[in-house]
């Protein structure tokens, strides 16, 4: 009995109690507190719309003493990004992000987030990434861009249309497989 009672005691105190963690609430007219008690509410009519982020975090008094920091890394449905940067001002605590009305008419919601707090260092302490968290890859910026400098606009052109070319026609060099231009083709008179 002992032995098993060291075993769990061991094992739970394994457990990792420091966390930050990210929620997506949606806001329409569910949100509304009056939707769920089944009360008269004018904004029924005319419901908030957009999606809440809440990051809440527990970190050990060690870390909070050396003024650590969050971020939050928002990629929107239309692929625009933004960093929020907040305090981490206690050991555990909680910020919003509210995404609403015209704004998220505009973005359409959130795509993807992660959120982090950072030491003072800058090293990432704790990291929630949500399950389909990318970078955004942005093609007209970057390498590519830094390989044509001191090129002109015309030649910059002229090297992407190539590159666009060669990219065409290495597919098309391809063979085909037999049995796709082997087999005879006949529409029926009606095109279907």
């Amino acid at each position: 009995m002992k032995k098993i009672l060291l075993g769990s005691f061991l094992l739970l105190s394994a457990c990792n109690k420091y966390h930050v963690a990210v929620i997506r609430q949606n806001v329409n007219v569910d949100y509304l507190a009056s939707s769920r008690a089944n009360t008269p509410d004018p904004r029924k009519a005319n419901p908030p719309l957009g999606q809440i982020l809440v990051v809440d975090w527990h970190i050990p008094t060690d870390i909070l003493h050396s003024s650590p920091s969050g971020k939050l890394h928002v990629v929107y449905k239309d692929y625009s990004e933004e960093v929020i940067d907040f305090d981490v001002g206690a050991t555990t605590g909680y910020i919003t992000h509210r995404l609403l009305g015209e704004k998220f008419l505009e973005k359409g919601g959130f795509l993807t987030y992660k959120a982090e707090i950072l030491t003072a260092s800058g090293e990432v302490y704790r990291e929630w990434k949500q399950q389909l968290w990318v970078r955004i890859i942005h093609l007209d910026q970057g390498a590519n861009e830094n390989s044509l400098e001191g090129t002109s606009p015309e030649e910059k052109l002229l090297e992407k249309e190539e590159w666009i070319e060669s990219s065409k026609s290495s597919v098309e060099d391809q063979s085909r497989q037999g049995s796709v231009t082997e087999m005879p083709y006949d529409t029926p008179e009606d095109g279907f």
